[in-house]
């Protein structure tokens, strides 16, 4: 089987942002590749910066108090472009038709004001130059194409008249009205019931079987990781951690920080067990960082991980900017055996 080719490379990106609290170092250093026809998860706290990597990939910070470094490559064709070099009305043209973003807050993706129809006629006509009888025909079979019957009927409504499993189904029918090739997905099931979520993930798992688009989906939750992503990166403080696929992730985690999620998550087996948490808090990130940011809640920390960044481990495409302590870690009942090759 021939390697997939690469359609989004960032490399060594860096986002600062100019607040009332100082400047911020939203994200610092990151670099991951998105290859076609796949689902890449990116996961992480709260505030560990994947909400803001996914918007300085489409630039919708404010510019005029956002800074960029590194670089995001888009492939088109036979060539690449790197999008912090495009011009604005450029990066206009290229949202929703080559790449697209559906929110984690669907009321937010659309005006009160106009009909659920009529804003994504509009994109439709905006990106492919439909005529309005077009954009409309259009419009109600990617309704139904997203499960929200009948399309006629659901297109002359308002949002308000949506509940929000809908309104996220209909935010995903309009992020993919134009075909784009990559599809951006921030947290769609954070504000849905467990039912909804199974229903959006399966959507997002037909949309990369029937168009062959590809998925880069922000979340906290490693459920929703291990149900629908190939590969997977793990972010804190702005820094991707670790990443590799989905199975080397959750039978070997190697960085201190991955294991301490994954302890979080409630599994079968082990009812009537308490929890674990993290201990601590993210550091601040208008605040200069030293070292290894995970140094102050890290059990493993040593003297050293304060002062600089310990020397990465990397095995068969499985990377972590940490090597922790260990190889592989076994499970048996109460204990956790560490072995070390």
């Amino acid at each position: 089987m021939s390697e997939k080719k690469e359609l989004l490379k960032v490399e060594n990106l860096c986002t600062d942002l100019i607040t009332a609290r100082g400047l911020y170092h939203a994200v610092r250093g990151i670099s991951f590749q998105v290859h076609e026809g796949e689902i890449l998860g990116i996961v992480g706290e709260s505030g560990c910066g994947k909400s803001m990597t996914v918007k300085s990939i489409l630039r919708l910070n404010q510019e005029d108090k956002t800074f960029y470094k590194g670089k995001v490559f888009y492939w088109k064709g036979t060539g690449r472009k790197n999008l912090l070099e495009l011009s604005r009305k450029e990066m206009s043209r290229l949202r929703g038709r080559e790449i697209a973003m559906v929110s984690q807050n669907p009321m937010a993706a659309f005006d009160p004001l106009y009909t659920v129809g009529e804003q994504i006629s509009e994109m439709l006509r905006f990106h492919k130059g439909m005529n309005r009888e077009e954009a409309q025909a259009e419009t109600e079979r990617l309704l139904e194409m997203v499960g929200i019957f009948p399309g006629a009927k659901r297109s002359r409504q308002y949002p308000h008249e949506f509940s929000g499993g809908m309104l996220q189904r209909a935010a995903i029918a309009m992020m993919i009205s134009c075909g784009p090739r990559l599809l951006i997905a921030d947290e769609p099931t954070t504000a849905l019931d467990v039912t909804m979520q199974a229903q959006i993930l399966e959507i997002l798992r037909e949309l990369k079987e029937k168009m062959g688009m590809s998925i880069l989906l922000i979340t906290h939750n490693f459920g929703v990781v291990s149900e629908i992503c190939s590969r997977v990166c793990v972010m804190y403080a702005g820094q991707v951690v670790e990443s590799g696929t989905v199975e080397e992730i959750f039978k070997n985690p190697v960085h201190p920080y991955t294991r301490a999620l994954l302890r979080g998550i409630p599994r079968k087996g082990r009812e009537g067990r308490q929890l674990e948490t993290i201990p601590g808090a993210p550091p601040r990130l208008n605040q200069e960082i030293r070292g290894c940011g995970f140094a102050p809640r890290c059990p493993l920390a040593k003297e050293s991980c304060y002062h600089k960044m310990p020397e990465p481990w990397e095995a068969q495409g499985h990377w972590s900017s940490c090597p922790g302590q260990f190889c592989q870690v076994l499970e048996s009942g109460e204990e956790e055996e560490k072995i070390c090759g």
